[in-house]
C-alpha cells in the first residue's frame, strides 16, 4: 500500500487475516500492522520497496497460501 495518506485500511486488515505479507507506506498508522511479516517503509526509500516486492514475488506466498485463513491472528483480534 503505497499511501501518502491512510487511515486504517481495512484492506491491509483482510490481507493479514489470509496470511499474506504486506508492504505499506510509513504514512499509515502502525496499528494496521497486526503481523511480523507486514512491513512499513519510506516512500522515498525506492530501492527498499523494489527489494520488498521482489522478495514476495519471488517466495510465491500467494502461491503457496492459497488463501487461508491465518487462524492464529483471526483468534487474537477476535475475527470469528
Amino acid at each position: 500500500l503505497p499511501s501518502l495518506y491512510e487511515g486504517l485500511p481495512v484492506v491491509s486488515i483482510e490481507a493479514q487475516a489470509n496470511g499474506l505479507p504486506l508492504l505499506m507506506s510509513n504514512a499509515i498508522t502502525k496499528e494496521a500492522g497486526l503481523l511480523s511479516t507486514t512491513k512499513f517503509l519510506s516512500l522515498d526509500d525506492i530501492p527498499e520497496w523494489k527489494n520488498g516486492i521482489a522478495g514476495i514475488a519471488k517466495a510465491n506466498i500467494v502461491k503457496n497460501n492459497r488463501y487461508k485463513t491465518n487462524e492464529g491472528l483471526r483468534h487474537k483480534k477476535r475475527f470469528d
